[in-house]
């Protein structure tokens, strides 16, 4: 995670707060507001309204007996919509109890809308109780029969439901048609059944003057209707399709998700009666009759903005990938600061799932890291984009929480769940579970993830330096003299301060703010990089110098040549370049802390673990000379003797500081080696 360098993210529950209200509906042309005011739709439109919503939703409502809080259930959007309805007086348990369900098609995430076929006594259609309204029971009662028709409900993104409308309910339950185009006749004769029950013959003649154009059929519609009963059936419109378009783009920009209802009617004999038979059937999604567009506000999460300047301070590029309305993706972008302008929304910085699934594989690839945003996007595109960006050589990051996303979250470098939301086939699909679905705990992935590859790299360069060192120095010492300094049980102790301890200590160091200052790390980059050679060398050189100076010239420097025990003199130069070696290791351990910063003590004092185990180190090593002797061969060493390892060891420090003033090449050095064998090997070959 720590070289991830784009991020694809879910809008809804990661940059969002998933905590969903219905802030605007429109009924036919009119507002309602607020949302929830019943008393300005009639009750023919909230019948329907309230039948389409309980039906065809997974969640449920709870009332309880006692009269406390109402309880919802089901997913963010299922939640907000029946809430909405609930305020509209919807009866939950009594709408289920009077309809049954024949069929449903869950919502789809390819199509973005679900249906459900219901059969029962509420009443077939809206024209029908607008019928009752201005005719009264007596004459609108044959046209109410039970289970004479059935009533197929659709609820899903709002642009997408109105193309499949023909026409809407508007505010005082009368039908209209959305198009001034030919009006579908079947639809028409369908909708308009409970005339025909009064006047058969001449509504079908009227019927039939459809097909010479949608206003004439009004017209004369409208005329028969008055002449007969004395109201107007119908108000002609034109352009209305235009209408709902902008209110759907309105509330777009206003960052809200837009879901239409719809309904349709559909005769009883087109209906399977068997198992089978609904198996192979396909829900009617034609000539739909539009009831309502509302507008759910699922507002920003705290903190969302300063995270994603974080990642894009860091090199990350965050991308947000949603299945909503391109309007609502650029709009929840702008608020988030993953787009910096409303300039900056041009294609093919905002593109459409659609569009981008269109193109072909080398356009994708060519296109896809200009994409930001992805409005309309099903989780197949989340997946193209995925395989685009790699092959780009991109490391990416993909957050996911449905089955469909297993696919994109499998594909990606780091797939991340979501640990609420998330189903469980997506968790096992990912590489890491984000426990609270927020954007800020991806950052502190990517924080985290920098960090641990960060401790690596200054763990490899301690333990380098340490093994360069002492392979140097016993090399070179049994090579010219045929003796040792530092023997096999002194190695085993500097293993054990290289292995364990020291990476205890380094691999402990908590993020700092520098890490997401920095650019992330590539794919083929090296793990030893230029500046960790040149700090690995330059220590490991002033080791083995001083070293080896004193395991050639110790005796004269020490002035332990006029010693009478000739062995001892031997064991005292051996026990203090032992115990210079190790000091070396504990004062270059700080060194490690900080590869490329000049103050290598920032922070130290609050990483506990770190001074502790050092602290553990020194005494050990002290316990070591002075009381372990027999064991590690070794002898007790002066004061003097003990400043002098310490003032060695100390050097480490001002060292450092010098060397992290050298400039190296931004080449790796493995690429001089890689240049070289591509050029032998182009050579051979010619």
């Amino acid at each position: 995670m720590g070289s991830a360098t784009t991020i694809c993210s879910d809008k809804t529950g990661t940059l969002t707060l998933n905590e969903m209200t219905v802030v605007e509906a429109f009924v036919g042309k009119k507002k309602i507001n607020p949302p929830s005011d019943s008393f300005q739709l009639p009750a023919s439109v909230v019948s329907l309204l309230n039948e389409g919503v309980a039906q065809n939703c997974t969640g449920n409502v709870f009332v309880p007996k006692d009269g406390g809080n109402i309880e919802i259930s089901g997913s963010p959007t299922e939640k907000a919509i029946l809430s909405w309805a609930v305020k509209l007086g919807m009866k939950f348990d009594i709408i289920r109890s009077d309809s049954k369900i024949l069929h449903v098609l869950p919502f789809n995430s390819e199509k973005k809308r679900g249906g459900v076929a219901l059969q029962g006594v509420v009443a077939s259609a809206c024209l029908l109780l607008y019928l009752a309204g201005r005719l009264g029971k007596e004459l609108a009662k044959p046209c109410v029969q039970a289970d004479s028709e059935v009533r197929i409900h659709w609820k899903g993104a709002a642009e997408i439901v109105l193309t499949s409308c023909s026409g809407y309910i508007d505010s005082n339950g009368c039908l209209q048609s959305i198009n001034e185009d030919k009006i579908d006749y079947c639809f028409m004769k369908t909708m308009c059944k409970p005339i025909t029950k009064f006047r058969p013959f001449r509504v079908h003649a009227i019927l039939h003057l459809g097909c010479f154009g949608f206003k004439p059929f009004l017209d004369l519609l409208t005329l028969y209707g008055q002449i007969k009963f004395g109201f107007g059936l119908v108000e002609s419109s034109f352009r209305v399709q235009e209408f709902f378009k902008a209110a759907i783009d309105e509330m777009a920009v206003n960052s809200l998700r837009c879901v239409a209802l719809a309904y349709r009617l559909c005769e009883k004999e087109k209906v399977p009666t068997d198992e089978e038979g609904f198996n192979g059937w396909i829900l009617p999604e034609d000539n739909l009759v539009l009831l309502a567009i509302v507008g759910i506000k699922d507002p920003c999460r705290p903190g969302v903005k300063d995270a994603v300047k974080i990642c894009m301070d860091a090199g990350v590029k965050v991308r947000m990938v949603t299945g909503d309305n391109i309007q609502t993706a650029k709009a929840i972008a702008l608020e988030c600061g993953i787009l910096s302008s409303a300039e900056d929304a041009t294609e093919p910085t905002i593109i459409e799932g659609r569009v981008f699934r269109e193109l072909s594989d080398k356009e994708r690839e060519q296109i896809a890291k200009k994409i930001t945003v992805m409005g309309r996007s099903s989780p197949s595109d989340k997946l193209l984009l995925v395989q685009a960006l790699r092959k780009g050589g991109d490391v990416v990051a993909v957050t996911g929480d449905g089955t469909n996303d297993a696919p994109a979250l499998h594909e990606a470098d780091i797939g991340l769940s979501m640990g609420i939301q998330g189903t469980e086939v997506a968790k096992e699909s990912s590489d890491i579970i984000i426990l609270d679905d927020n954007f800020a705990s991806v950052v502190k992935v990517v924080r985290w993830g920098r960090s641990v590859y960060a401790n690596i790299q200054k763990f490899v360069q301690f333990q380098l330096t340490v093994n360069v060192a002492a392979l140097v120095i016993n090399v070179v010492a049994a090579i010219s003299s045929g003796d040792v300094p530092l023997n096999s049980v002194q190695l085993l102790w500097v293993n054990l301060i290289m292995d364990t301890l020291g990476a205890l200590a380094l691999a402990t160091e908590p993020p700092t703010d520098n890490l997401m200052h920095r650019s992330p790390v590539g794919r083929r980059e090296p793990l030893i990089t230029n500046i960790m050679w040149r700090n690995l060398l330059l220590q490991a050189s002033y080791q083995v110098t001083v070293l080896l100076v004193l395991n050639f010239a110790g005796l004269t420097i020490l002035h332990l040549k006029d010693d009478h025990d000739r062995e001892h003199a031997y064991d005292v130069k051996n026990t203090l370049i032992f115990n210079a070696f190790v000091m070396c290791q504990i004062f270059n351990e700080f060194n490690a802390r900080k590869p490329e910063e000049i103050n290598c003590f920032k922070g130290v004092t609050k990483n506990y673990l770190f001074m502790g185990i050092i602290g553990f180190t020194f005494v050990l090593q002290i316990i070591i000379i002075e009381f372990l002797g027999k064991f590690t061969k070794t002898v007790r060493l002066n004061w003097k003797l003990w400043l002098v390892s310490l003032g060695i060891g100390i050097i480490s420090w001002p060292l450092a500081i010098v060397g992290k003033l050298i400039p190296v090449p931004k080449t790796p050095v493995s690429g001089y080696f890689t240049k070289a064998f591509r050029r032998c090997r182009t050579d051979r070959n010619a």
